[in-house]
């Protein structure tokens, strides 16, 4: 059981100013490694019946990146994901974590009732420190079946 000191705050170990500041520190480098070892992993994460799985892929157009976007939909009804993927630079003089520059990328992907989608989304930025997938919007029904969606008026052959 932990004591508590005259001032009223409790004496754990988590509590004490030298403890915080060591396990922020070891969670920061933790980070840090993973990120400036520049190995390639994927993100994934589940949300409005949405299962998707982001993964870098090594860039075969210079001056590019491309994402690999593995998204399945768990519904009965055809979904439309709106995306971004934000990637960031740091600057080797700054101090560690700060970021020097960003850019983003968006992704649109229509994915079927029950179904499954892999679509490579290139991003513009190579050698960068870390990357976030973050999902704007997600509809629930395909954009090009809407009825609402324009379509160019059929041309009529002239003879």
């Amino acid at each position: 059981m932990n004591s508590t000191t005259e001032t009223g705050h409790s004496d754990s170990p988590l509590r004490r100013p030298f403890a915080r500041r060591l396990l922020a520190l070891a969670a920061c480098a933790t980070l840090a490694a993973g990120t400036a070892a520049g190995q390639l992993f994927a993100e994934k994460l589940e949300q409005d019946g949405l299962r998707l799985e982001v993964t870098p892929q090594p860039g075969k157009v210079p001056g590019y990146s491309v994402f690999q976007i593995k998204a399945s939909n768990l519904t009965a009804v055809g979904r439309s994901l709106h995306a971004q993927i934000q990637l960031s630079w740091t600057a080797p003089d700054s101090p560690e974590g700060a970021i020097a520059r960003s850019s983003e990328c968006t992704a649109y992907l229509e994915i079927p009732a029950r179904g499954e989608l892999n679509e490579s989304v290139p991003c513009k930025g190579t050698d960068f420190a870390k990357y976030e997938f973050r999902v704007v919007r997600v509809l629930p029904f395909i954009i090009t079946d809407s009825p609402l969606k324009w379509q160019q008026p059929k041309s009529e052959a002239t003879n």
